[in-house]
């Protein structure tokens, strides 16, 4: 990050930005536009932002990278496909990582909420079990960025749950999402 003109090295990255998009309230489906918007800030962002902070903390054999993916990364909900897919993305990019750089002395965590009140929360559409507060998932977030945890999500009955949609057969998955009140 040179041509940023700091002189400090970073020892902490967090990859914080982020929009969603969805298929809208009569499921005509995202515009292109909207989904090219959000991959450019979900995704593209973040990988532009790794690459500008890695050369210094390789080189200094030390530092940390947390890239915020989502739940929603293990499994694609049907109102919000763009956005799922940018997660998913950098979930396994965030993983992908972990395993190149630890070895040299940088840290990559992969944050992995499910749902924390906000406005882009409140936006989309469907059901939002479990629902955080910002402080409540800020403070786990900070214990386990201490703790080096490679994968931090939560709350659990979610995390376990979207997990078994992952892993589940498909026509079980998504009856179980359309169960739920997440319709196409």
């Amino acid at each position: 990050m040179s041509d940023s003109g700091m002189t400090d090295p970073l020892d902490v990255v967090i990859s914080n930005a982020g929009m969603n998009t969805n298929i809208g309230r009569n499921g005509d489906g995202e515009r292109w536009e909207d989904s090219a918007a959000l991959m450019d800030i979900n995704l593209r962002a973040t990988m532009v932002l790794v690459d500008a902070a890695l050369p210094a903390m390789r080189q200094r054999g030390r530092g940390q990278i947390a890239l915020l993916s989502s739940l929603a990364g293990y499994f694609g909900l049907p109102v919000t496909p763009s956005y799922c897919a940018s997660k998913a993305a950098i979930k396994a990019y965030g993983e992908a990582l972990r395993g190149w750089l630890a070895p040299q002395g940088v840290a990559v965590n992969v944050i992995m909420p499910g749902y924390v009140d906000s406005a882009m929360c409140r936006a989309m559409p469907g059901p939002k079990p479990f629902l955080w507060t910002p402080e409540r998932a800020a403070r786990l977030i900070k214990r386990q960025l201490a703790a080096n945890r490679g994968r931090i999500s939560f709350p659990f009955p979610l995390n376990f749950g979207t997990w078994w949609l992952a892993v589940l057969p498909e026509a079980i998955s998504q009856r179980i999402v359309r169960g739920m009140g997440y319709h196409g």
